[in-house]
C-alpha cells in the first residue's frame, strides 16, 4: 500500500492472504478486505494525477470505497463485542485473573486493535475520495481514540502480544487532524517500538507526516481543487 515498487494485482492481493487456516476468522476475512484496498488505492492515485478529471470513473471509485467501509463494519462490532464479553475489571485486582481469561483477553484486543487498523486505513481511503468528508472525519476520529485506549491496557501483554500496535498507532496518527490524539499516538508508539532493536531510519513524525500524505492519495495542493469542479 505504501510502496509502488510492489505492484501486485487485486486477486494477486487476495491469493496472497488467503489460505486454509483463517479463511473464516475474523483476522482473515479482514485481511481479505485490506487485500482490496491497494489496488483501490493505485487506480485513484492515477485519476487524481490525471490532468483531465474522469468524473464517472472517481464516482465508481467513491462508490467502492463506500462498499469497504459498509464490509469492515461489521467485523468492527463483531470484535468489540467479543472483548467485551472479557472484561478483565471485573475480576478481583488482589488476586489477578487467571492465564487462561489473559490470553484470551489479549487474543480478542488484538483482534480488535486489528480491525481498528483495518477500518482507519478504508475510511482513510473513502474520506480521500469522498465530497462528504466531514462525516468520514467523525468515524476516523472515533477509530483513532479507539487505538489510544487499546495502546493503553495492551503493556501487560508486551513486547509480543501488542507488537500489532506499532502498525495500529501509525493507523490511528494519520486518522484524524487531532493534535492531542496524534500526540498520544506518537508518545506511544515511541514506548511500544522500544520493544524491538533495529535502525530508525527517519524522525517518527517524518515518518508518520509521509504515511499521512501516502493515504491522501494526491497532492495536499491539490486536496480540494478537484472537487471543487463537482460543485
Amino acid at each position: 500500500m505504501t510502496n509502488d515498487k510492489v505492484t501486485l494485482t487485486k486477486r494477486q492481493w487476495t491469493e496472497l492472504v488467503t489460505n486454509k487456516l483463517d479463511t473464516q476468522s475474523l483476522d482473515g476475512q479482514l485481511l481479505r478486505i485490506l487485500a482490496q484496498v491497494p489496488d483501490l488505492m493505485q487506480r485513484a492515485r492515477s485519476v487524481m494525477k490525471s490532468k483531465t478529471i474522469n468524473y464517472t470513473t472517481l464516482s465508481q471509485l467513491r462508490e467502492e470505497a463506500k462498499g469497504l467501509c459498509d464490509n469492515v463494519l461489521p467485523f468492527l462490532g463483531k470484535t468489540r463485542a467479543y472483548l467485551d464479553e472479557n472484561d478483565l475489571s471485573l475480576l478481583s485486582i488482589h488476586h489477578g485473573p487467571p492465564y487462561g481469561l489473559l490470553a484470551t483477553h489479549a487474543f480478542r484486543l488484538r483482534s480488535y486493535g486489528w480491525a481498528l487498523t483495518v477500518s482507519i486505513i478504508v475510511y482513510r481511503v473513502a474520506e480521500s475520495l469522498d465530497l462528504e468528508r466531514q462525516k468520514h472525519k467523525e468515524q476516523l476520529h472515533y477509530l483513532a481514540q479507539e487505538i489510544i485506549k487499546v495502546a493503553e491496557c495492551s503493556g501487560r501483554y508486551r513486547p509480543l502480544g501488542s507488537m500489532y500496535l506499532i502498525l495500529s498507532l501509525s493507523a490511528a496518527h494519520m486518522a484524524t487532524d487531532n493534535i492531542t490524539i496524534q500526540a498520544s499516538s506518537v508518545k506511544w508508539l515511541e514506548d511500544y517500538r522500544t520493544d524491538f532493536s533495529g535502525p530508525k531510519t527517519k524522525p517518527l513524525t517524518t515518518e508518520m507526516t509521509w504515511l499521512r500524505d501516502r493515504f491522501l492519495l494526491r497532492e495536499r495542493r491539490a486536496y480540494d481543487e478537484i472537487y471543487d469542479s463537482f460543485i
